[in-house]
């Protein structure tokens, strides 16, 4: 496949997929611009648009791809939701243009997460998308099952045997991961694929060896900050012992002082949003990222556990960190990574995957 650039519209997508390509034993860097491309075999490009307004994502992408040479990478790959949050249509086409592609091959599905489709609905564990709670998300609610409402634009949806002679932007019907390796197979120059972390395995797992070198630990984290508020998380948070638990209003920036008791009893401090908070979600997650940034300057840390790619992008941001060197795949989706020439690290995961069995 030669070297590999994987386009990602938020950072806990961005190192999931370098997660999946340390199965494979590649080396792979998650960057924030394109200035100085490391050499590497995945470069993974964290755009952060899901986190933009929709009238600052052109711009944005723009400024990223100003001077790129497009014949620079061998493969591409667009990176989205597997639940369809984000600005999908408007980056597709786009890309389509700037890369000069005839056809766009786009498959969300996660077989392991229960998320297929059939019959042009978006399913998860066999209910419609949008009576799931990602119905409910702050800046991308789901409004219809059938997934080409969701997208808007103009789209076809496609099983993967119908796809001769077609051009432009297509929605892979697929339900399993039988139909993700039979797409991994139609890699032809004039066509662009884009998904979430399953097809993206497809594609390495037709071209690479599987690895199975990756030293497996369970750091201990210093501190847990969630900025999901998907279902699953806010259960999850609810288990949680609340003489560790800190649920912020996201105005009263004292609340880092009982952070750092917390941290000083020797325990493990998780920090949330309370169900009710006042702002926009952008506004939000800048705020708590100044309160991590206090916490750090009176408890310095080595593991930072980080739930919600853009809560973690706007936290990265405010610490001045530009670059990640992914290291182990905890569990899908939970990736820690190696901020270069600092002895910190970062595991982030999507609000939506679990913690799995990790005893914090």
């Amino acid at each position: 496949m030669g070297t590999v650039l994987v386009l990602a519209d938020d950072l806990t997508g961005a190192t999931e997929l370098g997660g999946i390509a340390l199965r494979f034993g590649l080396q792979v860097r998650i960057c924030h611009n394109l200035i100085q491309t490391p050499k590497t075999d995945v470069v993974i490009l964290n755009t952060n648009n899901r986190a933009l307004h929709r009238g600052e994502v052109l711009k944005n992408l723009e400024d990223l791809f100003k001077d790129f040479d497009c014949q620079c990478y061998d493969f591409v790959y667009l990176k989205f939701d597997s639940a369809l949050r984000g600005f999908i249509d408007f980056e597709t086409s786009w890309y389509l243009k700037k890369f000069k592609r005839q056809k766009l091959l786009f498959c969300p599905i996660n077989p392991l997460l229960k998320r297929v489709i059939q019959n042009g609905v978006y399913l998860i564990d066999g209910v419609p998308i949008h009576e799931t709670s990602f119905k409910d998300d702050p800046e991308f609610p789901i409004q219809f099952g059938e997934i080409d409402r969701n997208l808007g634009g103009e789209w076809l949806t496609l099983p993967v045997e119908n796809l001769n002679g077609t051009q432009g932007k297509i929605i892979i019907e697929a339900d399993d991961f039988t139909d993700l390796k039979k797409l991994a197979k139609l890699v032809t120059p004039d066509t662009l694929f884009a998904g979430a972390g399953a097809f993206f395995t497809a594609l390495l797992e037709d071209r690479y060896q599987s690895s199975s070198n990756q030293h497996k630990i369970i750091p201990k984290p210093d501190i847990i900050i969630c900025g999901s508020t998907h279902d699953q998380s806010r259960e999850w948070l609810k288990a949680q012992d609340e003489k560790v638990k800190v649920v912020w209003d996201g105005l009263d920036y004292e609340i880092v002082y009982r952070l750092i008791a917390i941290k000083r009893s020797g325990r493990i401090p998780v920090f949330a949003y309370s169900d009710v908070v006042e702002g926009s979600p952008k506004y939000l997650r800048h705020r708590m990222g100044h309160v991590i940034s206090l916490f750090l300057e009176t408890c310095p840390c080595n593991e930072l556990f980080i739930e919600g790619g853009s809560t973690a992008s706007a936290i990265l941001k405010i610490l001045g960190v530009d670059t990640l060197i992914p290291e182990q795949e905890i569990l899908p989706g939970l990736v820690r990574s190696k901020v270069p020439d600092l002895n910190l690290y970062i595991s982030m995961k999507p609000g939506s995957y679990s913690w799995g069995n990790i005893a914090f």
